[in-house]
């Protein structure tokens, strides 16, 4: 076993029993009463909610951006209509 191969080993999770290894991935394993697959790369799990936690900061930045813009052009409507109010008087 090289030392990459050591490596490796130590991101995955220790714990596979119960699980039925996938052919050609040693990160990868079938749970044999629910037929789930499992990815026991600690390492790559991590950066799948890396990922995720950076869409989900994404999404807030856009909604507020959008509530931000809706304020604006309430505030801009309501200027429009004192202007206009204040021209047919």
């Amino acid at each position: 076993m090289s030392s990459t191969d050591s490596n490796s080993s130590e991101e995955n999770i220790k714990n596979t029993n119960g699980y039925i290894p996938v052919e050609n991935n040693q990160y990868l394993f079938r749970d044999s009463s629910s037929k789930a697959i499992i990815n026991t790369n600690r390492k790559e799990y991590l950066r799948a909610l890396k990922r995720k936690q950076d869409r989900t900061i994404q999404l807030n930045e856009m909604d507020k951006l959008k509530n931000e813009v809706a304020d604006i052009k309430s505030m801009l409507t309501q200027i429009l209509e004192k202007v206009g109010s204040n021209g047919t008087n």
